[in-house]
């Protein structure tokens, strides 16, 4: 009995901790970060996605068309719903040309 209330005892230190380690404070929900440091000559963005909403989330973030313009590279993740349709298009994408080979 007493090795069960131990154990449930820890868990529960281990709950609060994890918890209170958590900074609501500092989380605003935002989707769009900016990336910057002492070393860098241009910031960098991350955008985070929400799955379940479509392109026209893109209109609420605030930001992120100005974010977007200034930037010379996107990198994207692909959702891979049909992997052997996804897999044809990157292996015909991959291909190079007769003037590029």
């Amino acid at each position: 009995m007493k090795k069960k209330f131990m154990i449930c005892l820890s868990l529960l230190f281990l709950i609060v901790i994890t918890i209170s380690a958590q900074k609501p404070a500092d989380f605003t929900g935002a989707l769009l970060w900016k990336v910057s440091g002492k070393d860098l000559t241009k910031p960098s963005y991350i955008f985070g996605t929400y799955h379940y909403m479509g392109s026209e989330l893109m209109e609420h973030v605030s930001g992120l068309k100005e974010a977007l313009e200034m930037t010379e590279q996107i990198i994207g993740e692909l959702k891979l719903e049909d992997k052997s349709a996804l897999q044809i298009k990157i292996m015909q994408a991959a291909m190079l040309s007769e003037e590029e080979s």
